[in-house]
């Protein structure tokens, strides 16, 4: 048995170990999958005459688990203060209240790099909800 350890810094959250898991399992020759949202890394047991390191790379890698993110960053000043970008977030702050009240931010869902979830797209309207069940 031979053991490998693959950073994944697209597996941010716990739905992402579970994708991660159910691929890596779908593989001939892998025994365990330890997966870590919180580190960004997948642990993988796996036996080498029926699977190879490269193969395992392969499936994260096309699943979007191994590159990192690219999403934009709040600047840390008003959006009406920089007229040469695009913002991304609207954020309002009362200073009665002292804090932030809400946000609304626009996100892309027609490519997967448009939307920042690997394993995960848009989710596709049932027959129920069609027939005005749902």
């Amino acid at each position: 048995m031979q053991k490998i350890i693959i950073d994944t810094p697209s597996m941010y959250g716990d739905h992402h170990v579970t994708e991660v898991r159910r691929l890596l399992f779908q593989l001939p020759g892998v025994a365990a999958v330890y997966a870590s949202s919180c580190f960004g890394v997948v642990e993988i047991d796996y036996d080498a005459t029926l699977v190879t390191p490269e193969k395992l790379h392969q499936v994260l890698q096309e699943a979007g688990y191994t590159q990192r993110l690219n999403v934009p960053v709040e600047p840390g000043k008003a959006a009406y203060l920089q007229p040469e970008s695009t913002p991304f977030r609207h954020t309002t702050m009362y200073q009665q209240l002292g804090r932030s009240v809400g946000f609304a931010q626009e996100s892309r869902t027609d490519t997967q790099a448009g939307w920042p979830c690997p394993g995960f797209g848009v989710v596709a309207r049932t027959e129920a909800e069609d027939d005005g069940h749902g």
